[in-house]
């Protein structure tokens, strides 16, 4: 069927289910049925995306348990994907969660949720001892040195935090592909990396910055900024969904970090060290990355611009779209059912511009079609929580 047009998007038609997507839905099954008898080895997984090449997903899980991390991992590793997972984790993390991402091959680092703090001026207690006399196991000598960074007001909170943490990733081993994720609220359509595109990838919250953005833009860098960057009317760029080459994506995570340094170390409201989509944006317009499509970066070679469902983009930010261009019921019309019988309701996924799923789907929570999807997966991998909470600590 014709489906409603998304506004600025060409009307399309969306082909009906074929005999490859119902293949590939129940391999995605036989895939979810193969996770209960998965360990630590990841020639477990088979992997459809860049056969020996070095791909990861970078991501921050601080205060998750199992529950927040399930649909995460559990829809990763179903698409197939046998690549890197590297989460930040609380140096406490509860037995059942840790064997849960032992059994997802999670590689994991307590260092960055140690350093979350409420911007005060003192080191936090749990870590204030370490380097000077004392020795704590859970947190490396580079977090010492953040932390003590932090105490000056330096990306206090973890968002702006997690730029300096995943530099130090990228210093410990190497990788081909990155992706820089959210967790509680991403859930996989597909393999993010099946059909990556080789540039550094940022995706759109919303068409035009939002008040939350410019306030923040007006007391953290000053009204001029504020107002050159809201008569540009240039997109809302998510940090939560950035993906590249790995040397383009450690380029733009050290610029990033640089940024955050000397904005937040010298700003008195709070604030402007608790949150990086407003600088983020600000980095972006400084770089000369305002509008969408393809440019020519000195420092990162390609870089492509998305908004949603435009072609070859391989994810979808939700939630502040819904506000402005109604996304909910955009969905509930071009949603496709397909798959086993046997799947709750179908096999149901949202398709991009050539009708295949879109790998990411971010901020799902908002609409009741994708709140469905994830529901329906959730019952098709739900034998996943329960071997993982009944674990027991190796």
């Amino acid at each position: 069927p014709t489906h409603m047009a998304w506004p600025g998007v060409p009307r399309r038609r969306f082909p009906r289910p074929t005999l490859l997507a119902v293949c590939a839905a129940i391999l995605i099954q036989s895939t979810v049925s193969a996770l209960d008898a998965t360990t630590q080895d990841p020639s477990a997984f088979a992997s459809r995306s860049g056969a020996g090449e070095r791909n990861a997903v970078f991501a921050m899980a601080c205060g998750y348990s199992t529950a927040n991390l399930f649909i995460f991992l559990a829809s990763l590793r179903a698409t197939g994907f046998a690549g890197i997972i590297k989460l930040g984790i609380d140096p406490s993390q509860d037995h059942s969660t840790l064997a849960f991402l032992r059994r997802h091959n999670v590689q994991y680092d307590p260092t960055p949720c140690a350093l979350i703090h409420d911007g005060s001026e003192e080191v936090p207690s749990h870590i204030r001892s370490v380097g000077s006399g004392d020795s704590d196991p859970g947190v490396s000598h580079d977090g010492v040195v953040l932390a003590r960074a932090a105490a000056k007001r330096h990306a206090g909170n973890l968002n702006q935090l997690r730029y300096s943490c995943y530099l130090r990733w990228f210093r410990e081993a190497s990788y081909d592909r990155v992706w820089m994720l959210d967790v509680r609220d991403v859930y996989f359509q597909a393999d993010p990396f099946a059909n990556s595109r080789p540039e550094l990838t940022f995706y759109t919250d919303t068409r035009w910055l939002l008040a939350f953005d410019t306030k923040r833009l007006r007391i953290c860098l000053g009204e001029d900024v504020m107002e050159r960057m809201a008569a540009e009317h240039k997109p809302n760029f998510c940090g939560g969904t950035v993906f590249g080459p790995a040397m383009a994506v450690q380029r733009f995570c050290e610029d990033m970090d640089a940024l955050l340094r000397n904005v937040s170390g010298s700003a008195k409201e709070k604030n402007c060290w608790r949150n990086d989509q407003p600088f983020l944006n600000y980095f972006l317009s400084q770089q000369g990355l305002r509008s969408l499509g393809l440019h020519q970066h000195a420092r990162y070679g390609p870089v492509r611009m998305f908004t949603a469902f435009e072609p070859g983009a391989l994810a979808l930010n939700i939630k502040a779209y819904n506000r402005v261009n109604k996304m909910c019921p955009y969905l509930e019309q071009v949603v496709i059912t397909s798959g086993p019988a046997s799947a709750p309701g179908g096999l149901r996924y949202i398709p991009g511009d050539d009708g295949s799923a879109i790998p990411i789907l971010h901020k799902w929570g908002v609409c009741q079609t994708t709140r469905d999807i994830v529901g329906n997966a959730t019952q098709m991998l739900q034998p996943q929580v329960h071997s993982a909470s009944s674990a027991q600590p190796d």
